[in-house]
């Protein structure tokens, strides 16, 4: 089966105790985003790959379950699918936190797995009795698919026979095929209407060491690339990845680099890279925009998840919660709202850090719920990005949230 694995940093260790057994009793695992092929965005690559996996597993601890960690991101993604492709959900966890209420509202209604003792095997058996009940469901179906196919194979052969008509045509004269014409190499036209200069871009996505940055070069076949940052005077490999390259079966060139530094740091990088032939391309000098890439990363994610939720806590008393939209509060001025009109005539109060590795945690004076009537029926959002640009306004429905009074 295909799983993913959602994790904080801080339970890497168990990650890969998790990922390395899953894998030996023969499951394919997103793990790391060393699995992420080259070419979209960081966010699409995710989002692909959470729609695709059969088991979401998501290791709860303290530092996934806040805001502002990637884990809820990618959490947000399995949400947003439809019940039908929806994978099945394990919560584990991983390290003890400090309430259940801190649960994202996803989960709250799973059993969450609290182990007992080893934790990957007992991830590993939960995982196992699922793939169980799999291959049951689709023994039965195919069963099933079996006997129609031979029904139908039967009741052919029966109609055949009986309308089999009584003379034939002679056999046409076979006409020899066309030679067919040249196939363009798509890739290498592709590449040639590409601009020396425009060749090769970096698309950053934040992580807790920096910026996690994808090259996206454009040409098909590239051997290896080399990068230096802020004008050093060498330049390093970054690697291969294990999978090989179908047209040449050389390693395909690691295509993600770590710029190390505050979240608002901007950095110059130079690469170059050898192509299909071994000739050297670059260097290209590229200035990394933090801010700029801040607002694209979060425009991507809040495109695939919802920005509210709604909770009644403690009994009588409704909520709206704006910590997912705080997980990206760097993006934005300004976040305007107001229940049952679109007068937008409120603000969520926020305060925002450059200063950090990682994400931007919350600050004293961020408004992360606030109380609103409990006659309440949706609430309005916009949002303005700090280079001017402005979302739509949406609306949200607190009975389709799944809160019911």
């Amino acid at each position: 089966m295909r799983i993913f694995l959602s994790y904080a940093s801080a339970q890497r260790p168990l990650a890969e105790r998790i990922n390395q057994l899953l894998q030996s009793e023969g499951h394919s695992v997103f793990f790391d985003r060393d699995d992420l092929p080259a070419g979209e965005t960081y966010g699409d690559r995710i989002r692909v790959a959470v729609a695709r996996c059969h088991v979401f597993i998501f290791l709860v601890a303290p530092d996934s379950v806040s805001a502002g960690s990637y884990a809820l991101t990618e959490l947000a993604f399995a949400e947003q699918l439809p019940r039908r492709q929806a994978p099945a959900m394990i919560p584990v966890l991983a390290a003890p936190i400090a309430s259940m209420d801190m649960l994202p509202p996803f989960l709250a209604p799973l059993t969450l797995l609290e182990p007992r003792g080893d934790v990957a095997a007992e991830v590993a058996a939960k995982v196992a009795g699922i793939a169980a009940r799999r291959r049951r469901r689709h023994g039965l179906l195919g069963a099933g698919a079996l006997a129609a196919a031979i029904m139908l194979v039967a009741g052919a052969l029966l109609l055949r026979d009986e309308f089999r008509p009584e003379t034939t045509r002679p056999p046409a004269m076979e006409t020899p095929p066309a030679t067919p014409p040249p196939v363009a190499d798509v890739a290498a036209e592709k590449k040639s209407r590409v601009a020396e200069a425009d060749r090769a871009r970096l698309i950053g996505m934040p992580s807790s060491g920096g910026w996690m940055v994808s090259v996206d070069i454009a040409d098909r076949q590239v051997r290896e690339i080399f990068y230096a940052l802020d004008d050093a005077p060498t330049f390093t490999s970054t690697g291969f990845q294990s999978s090989r390259q179908p047209e040449t079966g050389l390693p395909l060139p690691q295509m993600q680099i770590l710029l190390p530094g505050a979240l608002g740091q901007e950095r110059n990088v130079s690469l170059k890279y050898t192509d299909s032939e071994g000739r050297e391309r670059g260097p290209y000098r590229l200035t990394f925009d933090p801010k700029a890439e801040y607002v694209r990363f979060t425009k991507s994610v809040l495109n695939m998840t919802s920005w509210l939720t709604f909770r009644e806590y403690p009994r009588g008393k409704l909520l709206v919660y704006f910590s997912h939209l705080l997980s990206y509060k760097n993006a934005f001025s300004e976040i305007r709202y107001s229940v049952d009109d679109d007068t937008l005539s409120r603000r969520v109060t926020f305060t925002p850090d450059w200063s950090k590795r990682g994400p931007p945690g919350l600050a004293d004076g961020d408004l992360v719920y606030t109380e609103i009537p409990m006659t309440a029926k949706s609430v309005s959002v916009k949002l303005v990005f700090i280079d001017g640009t402005e979302s739509a306004l949406k609306h949200f429905s607190i009975l389709e949230a799944g809160v019911s009074r």
